[in-house]
């Protein structure tokens, strides 16, 4: 993480470059003052809020930090009711929003409804990989540089638990061989029931779902 001043610095480096905004650019976000300073003196706009979970925070980032873009997360600051009040409130000091959304779940689902729903039609922030299999099918799929909006109540979606269910079997399978394997144990593909129950009850999230599974899976 770079220093106040490191932060200072970077941002007059890159003024040249015409950035749409420096994220994030000290270290923890919670310093406001550092933000200001970085907004203030580096030359650039500067864009924080994914780790705000709380309206408060967001206050503090809009009229302390003085920031151009605020990107509030819809699975941190309470849904999306606590997003809509975090731009109805963005709109009345004339910071601009960019949500933040790196997820594959119902919080990049959620989020791409929320930025449909906007007049400034802020882009949808997309995770750079491409999974092997998804819950949520195509919809989280990008084309030519767009997103489908489901259409349908709610989230518009139906989730597809198989995909989940496979891939936790194969976690499990890859979690228990490295486990195992320092001691010299040879797994067959199948892991039984008893060591899956093990894993599951170890790092389960009270729902019987692994929390290391990967965590945009969910969000």
């Amino acid at each position: 993480p770079w220093t106040v001043d490191e932060a200072i610095a970077m941002a007059r480096s890159m003024a040249p470059y015409d950035l749409a905004w420096l994220e994030e650019p000290v270290w923890p976000p919670e310093d406001y003052a550092g933000q200001a300073r970085v907004r203030k003196e580096g030359g650039v706009a500067v864009a924080a809020g994914e780790n705000a979970g709380t309206f408060a925070d967001i206050a503090q980032l809009i009229d302390t930090a003085g920031v151009d873009f605020v990107q509030p997360s819809v699975t941190k600051i309470g849904g999306v009711s606590g997003m809509l009040r975090a731009i109805a409130y963005a709109r009345t000091r004339g910071t601009k929003v960019a949500p933040h959304s790196p997820y594959f779940g119902p919080g990049l689902i959620a989020t791409m409804h929320l930025n449909a729903s906007m007049p400034e039609k802020p882009p949808i922030e997309r995770f750079y990989l491409d999974l092997q299999a998804s819950p949520f099918g195509d919809w989280v799929d990008a084309r030519n540089g767009e997103m489908r909006i489901p259409q349908a109540p709610g989230l518009g979606i139906d989730v597809d638990e198989r995909v989940g269910g496979g891939l936790m079997r194969v976690l499990l399978e890859r979690a228990a061989a490295r486990a195992l394997a320092p001691a010299g144990v040879r797994l067959a593909m199948v892991v039984p029931a008893a060591v899956a129950a093990i894993f599951v009850a170890a790092w389960g999230d009270g729902a019987g779902v692994p929390t290391w599974l990967p965590w945009s899976f969910y969000h």
